[in-house]
């Protein structure tokens, strides 16, 4: 029983997180290059402009 204990918490140690936790799925798809793209949800996080493109109203949730 200890050595799974043990080979969990090696495995944990060497986890990593990512870094763009509220990136949102597009994002993530495309490796991060999305600050060219027209506004959407997301759009305050990678380009403040482009929240000047929304129509409507939308909601994003997530992170």
């Amino acid at each position: 029983m200890h050595k799974y204990f043990y080979s969990f918490l090696l495995t944990a140690s060497f986890a990593q997180v990512s870094d763009f936790a509220y990136t949102g799925a597009e994002a993530a798809a495309m490796a991060g290059a999305v600050v060219s793209e027209e506004g959407n949800g997301w759009s305050i996080f990678h380009n403040p402009a482009g929240i000047t493109e929304i129509d409507g109203i939308h909601f994003t949730a997530g992170g």
